[in-house]
């Protein structure tokens, strides 16, 4: 295959390809249900921060889990990791807060 290896890919690169195999191929049957999601802002030192709240099937007081996407630093955003959050919130049974930070 003529790929470029991880470690000659630039970051622009990186993140293309990394959505096209997260977000860009998963089918819609495949989207994990929750009760709800909200993309809201959260503030930060150098301006807001996108995010989102996943929140799950059950009623009353739930634990709440902020969650971080993997990626090095280098890939990965609210979509890319929008099934781990999902998966989370489902399997816990918790609020899952997701939030992006700059790459």
């Amino acid at each position: 295959m003529n790929r470029p290896s991880l470690t000659s890919a630039t970051p622009e690169a990186s993140r293309r390809a990394f959505r096209m195999l997260t977000v860009d191929m998963r089918p819609a049957a495949s989207i994990v249900p929750v009760r709800e999601t909200q993309d809201i802002e959260v503030a930060g030192a150098a301006g807001a921060l996108p995010a989102r709240v996943y929140r799950p099937e059950a009623d009353g007081p739930v634990p709440t889990i902020v969650f971080f996407h993997g990626g090095g630093f280098v890939i990965g955003d609210l979509e890319t990791h929008d099934d781990h959050a999902r998966l989370l919130c489902r399997d816990v049974g918790a609020v899952v807060l997701s939030v992006d930070y700059r790459l």
